[in-house]
């Protein structure tokens, strides 16, 4: 799977779905701020350059765990429907 690189924030998609990427609407970047879109809760992973200040699902703080160096997951899985990701680094 390739997954192109971004600025800040790169993607992954939820890791609990066979095609990950796809289950991303839209990712927009702004500021010290990335927000991504998901079809649907689940594991969502990505990839940060930047030191993570928090994250946001759909406007709750929520715990980050960060499995391997810039790599971290966010469980949105007690979401059914759409889901907004907000990460804020520094």
């Amino acid at each position: 799977m390739i997954i192109p690189l971004r600025k800040e924030i790169t993607s992954i998609g939820l890791i609990n779905k066979y095609l990950g990427p796809l289950t991303i609407i839209n990712q927009y970047e702004h500021g010290n701020k990335t927000t991504i879109l998901l079809k649907e809760g689940g594991v969502f992973g990505f990839l940060a350059l930047s030191e993570i200040k928090r994250v946001l699902v759909n406007g709750e703080i929520t715990q980050l765990l960060n499995l391997q160096d810039d790599y971290y997951i966010v469980d949105c899985s007690k979401y059914k429907d759409e889901v907004v990701v907000e990460v804020n680094y520094f």
